[in-house]
């Protein structure tokens, strides 16, 4: 067994529910950068499109990069992929909080964005080797459900955590 070539993963609600929990996690990173823009606007007096140009290099980069993965991981087993990208995606996300120079900005969201684009393809590539036997739909929206809920409480979680702790911790979410 090679990290290209894991055993497949079993069927399973637990497995569901996993990449279910994964896609909280996964999409819940993905969404501090808004979060972060208006505090990244005045360490570093960016204005409105110099914050856009920020987003758009995280969103750019995330999604030209997804088509790539989902080609690779419908021909290889790239599963280990997948825990990798939500770690790296969220420890970049995060780091956010304490970068003081926006060149170092830039290349974090730029590497975040890279990472962010490992999850979808490779979890939905996964998803149908998990999902027990005639129960596809209820396993897509565990899965669906999972993603939009991280994505939406990760605006109010992550304002909330910073006006309590600052910025500077962000890293210890």
């Amino acid at each position: 067994m090679s990290l290209l070539n894991p055993a497949a993963p079993r069927q399973g609600w637990f497995n569901v529910t996993l990449l279910g929990f994964a896609h909280f996690v996964s999409d819940f990173f993905s969404n501090v950068l808004p979060v972060m823009l208006p505090i990244l606007a005045a360490r570093f007096s960016l204005s409105y499109s110099q914050c856009a140009v920020v987003f758009m290099v995280f969103s750019v980069t995330m999604n030209l990069i997804q088509p790539p993965i989902g080609l690779m991981a419908d021909r290889f087993r790239v599963n280990i992929l997948m825990p990798l990208s939500v770690v790296s995606g969220a420890l970049l996300a995060c780091l956010l909080g304490v970068c003081d120079h926006l060149y170092v900005v830039m290349l974090v969201v730029l590497l975040a964005g890279l990472c962010q684009s490992g999850f979808h393809p490779i979890a939905g590539a996964i998803l149908p080797t998990v999902t027990p036997v005639r129960h596809e739909e209820i396993a897509t929206s565990i899965f669906i459900a999972g993603g939009n809920l991280g994505f939406a409480v990760a605006p109010p979680l992550i304002a909330l955590y910073i006006d309590a702790c600052g910025e500077r911790a962000l890293p210890w979410v």
